[in-house]
Parts: C-alpha cells; sequence; structure tokens
C-alpha cells in the first residue's frame, strides 16, 4: 500500500475476540478502516483474503487449501503481483477514503480478518515490517458461537430462498445456497477452531518479537495487565482515563462462557484430549 509505516494486523480464531480487540485499538487511535463489517472487519481487506482464499479451492471455513498457493512460485508471485496492484491509487480509497488518505502514515494503522491467519506469509511480503496480534480464545467457546452464527444464517437463507423461490424458475441463483455447512455441528467447528490455533501459533513462532498473542480470557480478566501489553507493543501511550473507559466496556463473565452450560460442559469434557494439545482444559 502506498504508505510508510508499517501496519498492525489482526489474526486469530475467533470473530468476537478479534472484533473486540479490533475496536479496542479503534478507540485508541488506530485507524482500522473506511468501511468496516458488523465485526470490525475492514471490508477492503476482508475481500482481498476472500479472494486469495478462492485461488487454492477454499474459505475462512476451509482455509488449508491455500497452502497450495503458497507451495506453487508462480501462483504465490501472481496473487502478491495482484496485491500489490490493488494496493495502490485509487484502489486504497476502499480503505482510507479521501479524508485519511492524505494522512496515512501519521499514526497507526492496521485492520482486522481472521482469513489473515492463512494468508500472512503475502501480506508480510508487501508489508515486512508489519506486526501481528493473534488472539486466541478456548476452543469449545469458540465452536458453539460458530454453531449458533451458522444456525442464523441458515435461518436468513431459507427465509430468502422461499421469498424467491418463484424466480428460480427464470433465473439461476447467485451466491451460496446454504453458508458454511461445515459449521452445522460443534465437532467440526472445533477442527477449524485447531486449524486456525495452529496456523497462528506457527506464524507467531516465525515472527519472534513482531507477534504479540492475547487471550480473550485474559484480556476480560485482568483487563489493565493485557492493555499494558498490548500498548507496549503497538506503541500506543494510554492515559488513565482512557485506559478506564476500555477497561469498564469489557465483560469478565464472557471468559469461559461454556462452563455456565453443563452440555458444553460434556462436550469439552470429551473433547480435552484436543483441548490440551493448545493448553487449555475442559
Amino acid at each position: 500500500m502506498d504508505t510508510p509505516s508499517p501496519p498492525l494486523i489482526i489474526i486469530g480464531t475467533h470473530r468476537s475476540g478479534t472484533t473486540m480487540l479490533a475496536g479496542l485499538l479503534a478507540r485508541s487511535g488506530v485507524y482500522i478502516g473506511r468501511r468496516l463489517g458488523r465485526n470490525n472487519e475492514a471490508l477492503y481487506f476482508r475481500r482481498l483474503n476472500r479472494w486469495l482464499l478462492a485461488q487454492g479451492g477454499g474459505s475462512w471455513t476451509r482455509p488449508l487449501p491455500f497452502a497450495d498457493i503458497l507451495d506453487d512460485p508462480p501462483s504465490r508471485e501472481l496473487a502478491a503481483d495482484y496485491l500489490r496492484a490493488s494496493l495502490t491509487f485509487p484502489r486504497t480509497l476502499g480503505f482510507w477514503g479521501w479524508r485519511n488518505l492524505v494522512k496515512r502514515g501519521e499514526g497507526l494503522w492496521g485492520w482486522k480478518d481472521p482469513r489473515t491467519t492463512f494468508t500472512l506469509p503475502l501480506w508480510l511480503e508487501l508489508f515486512p515490517e508489519a506486526r501481528v496480534i493473534n488472539v486466541e480464545r478456548h476452543g469449545v467457546d469458540v465452536a458453539e458461537s460458530l454453531v449458533v452464527r451458522r444456525e442464523r444464517s441458515l435461518a436468513r437463507s431459507r427465509r430468502r430462498f422461499h421469498k424467491r423461490r418463484a424466480l428460480f424458475r427464470f433465473l439461476p441463483k447467485r451466491g451460496e445456497l446454504v453458508d458454511t455447512p461445515r459449521l452445522a455441528r460443534r465437532e467440526p467447528a472445533l477442527q477449524l477452531w485447531t486449524e486456525y490455533m495452529a496456523e497462528g501459533r506457527r506464524q507467531v513462532e516465525q515472527l519472534g518479537n513482531r507477534a504479540l498473542t492475547i487471550s480473550y480470557e485474559d484480556l476480560l480478566r485482568s483487563p489493565e495487565q493485557e492493555l499494558e501489553r498490548l500498548a507496549e507493543f503497538c506503541g500506543l501511550a494510554l492515559d488513565r482515563a482512557p485506559r478506564r473507559e476500555l477497561t469498564a466496556s469489557l465483560d469478565s463473565g464472557r471468559a469461559f462462557a461454556y462452563r455456565e452450560d453443563p452440555e458444553l460442559r460434556r462436550f469439552a469434557a470429551d473433547q480435552s484430549q484436543l483441548l490440551e494439545t493448545f493448553g487449555y482444559g475442559p
């Protein structure tokens, strides 16, 4: 992108955790995009990441095929060249807007998109000095959130389908019939969590001191300490008053939320071996 400053890139395993962190950074003065989705994702970078994953025949729910692009030098070179072309004026107006375009590089900026967990190697070719924040959350809470999200999405898809059903006698359907079928059950949703966890930790290990892992649960239960770590990593100067405001907005009750549900506790016990692989207990 035609800007001199390296970005902050938020990756991670769960939309709520990364959404919350992106919101905290935005309220602390980090620019995260002109047009944002409901999960604080910059639509500009989300579209590019969707395109990247599709080149490997994947999506955010099936991200592993993107490794084929990274492992094939000609494909990787073409994808990187496309990104370079996409990150120049006037395309960059989609992220900066006119007002911020002239001030780019003057402050901290970045974007949040869990898909970047897998596309990050290409972004680092463009932004070799980028800093990465990896957000982690307990797998059972992530799996349950994904299943609930899918149920809501399915309900919306059904309503749209039946509303427009008569049109399909004349016009083909555009888009997906059903969103994220992999997430219909907790077990495959938890498997998706393991894929993001493993890749996120691999990226953090390779980046060394240019990466920071934030635990969703630690941020909720010890916000002052975690915000101090975050501010130091990002180079943010958080005064006491804004810090109090930020911490007051956090709900500590959302940490390990699955423990309030007997069915989810049983699921965690059944999946204890997998959870312990990533340092989480039932």
